[in-house]
C-alpha cells in the first residue's frame, strides 16, 4: 500500500528516506515534526480522558504549534526538542519539560513583547 505522501512526492518511502539522511536541515524539520506528532499524540489521550476540551495543530509561520483547550481558556504551546540528556525529565507517560520563554525578547512593531 503506497502512502499518500509517496504519491504526492512521486517518490518510493525508501527514496524519501534517503533523501532526508543526505540533508541536516531536512532531519531537522523532520525531528521537529515528530516532536509535534508525539505530542498530539498525547493531547489525544489528555481529550479522551476529558482533561482538555481540545485542542488545534497549526503549521503556518507566525502561529503556535498547538492552541489548547482547558476549562474554556486558550493557552498555547510550542513543541521543541530537548537538546541534551541532561534535560530530559520523565512527566506523566513520556519524557518532555516545561519551560518559559526566556530567550529572544522579541517585539512587534506597535512595541509589544512578542515572547514572555
Amino acid at each position: 500500500m503506497t502512502h499518500p505522501l509517496e504519491a504526492k512526492l512521486n517518490a518510493s518511502a525508501a527514496d524519501i528516506m534517503e533523501a532526508i539522511s543526505k540533508g541536516f536541515r531536512a532531519q531537522a524539520d523532520v525531528k521537529g515534526k515528530l516532536a509535534e506528532l508525539y505530542f498530539s499524540r498525547a493531547l489525544d489521550g489528555l481529550k479522551a480522558r476529558g482533561v482538555i476540551g481540545g485542542y488545534t495543530w497549526n503549521d503556518k509561520d507566525g502561529e503556535p504549534d498547538f492552541v489548547i483547550e482547558i476549562d474554556g481558556t486558550s493557552i498555547v504551546a510550542e513543541v521543541k526538542n530537548i537538546r541534551s540528556g541532561s534535560e530530559k525529565r520523565l512527566v506523566g507517560d513520556g519524557w518532555g519539560t516545561v519551560e518559559i520563554q526566556k530567550t529572544r525578547n522579541g517585539t512587534d512593531a506597535a512595541g509589544k513583547k512578542t515572547r514572555g
